[in-house]
Order: C-alpha cells, then sequence, then structure tokens
C-alpha cells in the first residue's frame, strides 16, 4: 500500500523557488509537467467532488478520495485507476448522473529528491504552488 503526505503552499515564483532547490539540493534539470483535470460531482453538490479524471499526456487517472480528520490532520483515502478512453469515460460519468463541475490546468516541474516529489505549479487562475 502506497503512503503520500502532502504539503501545498503559495509561492510568489517558479524560477526563484527552482533556483533555491538548485542553491540548497543541488538539484538540476526537472521534468515539466502538465496535469489536465476535469472533477466530477452530482448535481446540486458542486462544491463535493465525487472523483477526478486526470490527463497525464501519456495516461489518464481517475481519483476518488474519501477524506476524513485523524488527530486534527487530514487523510485521505484514495483510490486510482488508470481508463484508456477519456472521451467514453467522461460519456459513461455523465449518463451515471454526475456532472463536471471544475476543469483545472497545472503546469509546473518536479524534482526528486531521495524519495521526496517536489512540485512548483502554476494552476491556471489559481496561482503557484509548492508542493
Amino acid at each position: 500500500m502506497a503512503f503520500e503526505i502532502e504539503l501545498k503552499a503559495h509561492i510568489p515564483s517558479i524560477l526563484s523557488m527552482q533556483n533555491t532547490i538548485q542553491r540548497q539540493l543541488g538539484l538540476t534539470n526537472p521534468t515539466p509537467y502538465r496535469k489536465e483535470d476535469i472533477y466530477f460531482s452530482k448535481p446540486g453538490s458542486l462544491k463535493k467532488t465525487e472523483f477526478r479524471l486526470r490527463d497525464l499526456g501519456t495516461s489518464f487517472v481517475v481519483t476518488r478520495k474519501k477524506k476524513s480528520q485523524k488527530d486534527g490532520i487530514e487523510v485521505n483515502d484514495e483510490i486510482e485507476f488508470l481508463v484508456s478512453d477519456t472521451a467514453e469515460f467522461i460519456r459513461f460519468s455523465l449518463e451515471s448522473g454526475f456532472v463536471i463541475s471544475i476543469k483545472k490546468t497545472k503546469i509546473g516541474v518536479s524534482y526528486t529528491y531521495n524519495e521526496i516529489t517536489i512540485e512548483l505549479s502554476d494552476v491556471v487562475t489559481l496561482g503557484l504552488f509548492i508542493e
């Protein structure tokens, strides 16, 4: 079973964070990425996401998160699986009564340090983040 700890924070500049990562950790040659997300909700509950379809460019992943609180910390139990045909998956979801509630684009670069992934992201309409 995979285990993930995630922290997100706003940053003023991706370039300045890249310089800091290079200077402090000696990491160079980040991997660029683009993630296109479509979030699905039940009609009338647009603020509550039921699942997400993510286009990673080379693969498509569906994620459903079950959120809970443990000792004041948000815990997400995730179910993830690959889909081979996004158009059919979207059609299946819409015909099953779900609606598209959010579309989001995340463009950035990724570094790996030991077993830690560091992402510097521009989330279109939301801002710049380190994750």
